[in-house]
Order: C-alpha cells, then structure tokens, then sequence
C-alpha cells in the first residue's frame, strides 16, 4: 500500500468547480450521501488512474488533497507526528467506508491518510 489512492479537490464554489471539471474531462459526480457536502468523482472506468473528490472548503481556500492508503491509520498518524508533521484531523471514521487522518507534513504540504473499513462508525 502507501499510495495515492484518492485526490480531494476543496472548493469554494463546489457546484462550480463540479461543473467545471466534469465538461473539461467528462468526469461524473455522485453525491456522498453523508451528513457532509462531498461528492464522489469517477474519473474514468477502463483506464489507468484513481478517482477522487469534491467539497466546498472548509475554510474558503482551494487546494488538492491527496490521501494514502496505509495499513495502520494510527501508526501511521503517530510516525506523520513524530517526522515533524502536524496532525490536522486525527483518525477519524467514516461510517461504512474507513477511516482517515489528515497530516501537514514539516513544510506544510497537506495530505490524508485512509484506512479502508467497512465496519467504521
């Protein structure tokens, strides 16, 4: 594992961003269904590539995110802090899907780490 397995864009104009990039590249977008505004976004099907995300910035600042999957999400997070990065968001579920934490490495380079789960709550 530990790869980029998922890419998060934050946006603060989700519905435009959305828009945008699904007439540019034909992407398609399903929403989370969660209690968050975040949509899913398949970037294709038969090709090489991951798929990734949309959500309206938590702060109103664009970014890309992208997140690794690991084997151990505490481990990890715990190594992540020891380097010098700063934990952002510790471990935290997501119900019926897995687990996540969201790291600033040393040079404040954010980035998730995911841990697949179905049984998260």
């Amino acid at each position: 594992m530990n790869r980029i397995i998922h890419f998060e864009f934050n946006s603060p104009d989700a519905d435009a961003s959305q828009d945008y990039f699904g007439k540019l590249f034909g992407w398609e977008f399903n929403n989370w269904g969660g209690p968050m505004d975040y949509r899913l976004c398949i970037t294709g099907k038969d090709e090489p590539g991951i798929n990734g995300g949309f959500m309206p910035s938590q702060d109103g600042q664009p970014r890309t995110v992208n997140v690794v999957g690991v084997e151990d999400l505490g481990a990890a997070t715990k190594k992540a802090a020891e380097l010098g990065g700063e934990v952002v968001v510790d471990n935290m579920a997501v119900p019926g899907a897995g687990w996540v934490s969201y790291v600033k490495d040393p040079a404040g380079i954010l980035f998730g780490m995911w841990f697949e789960d179905e049984n998260a709550k």
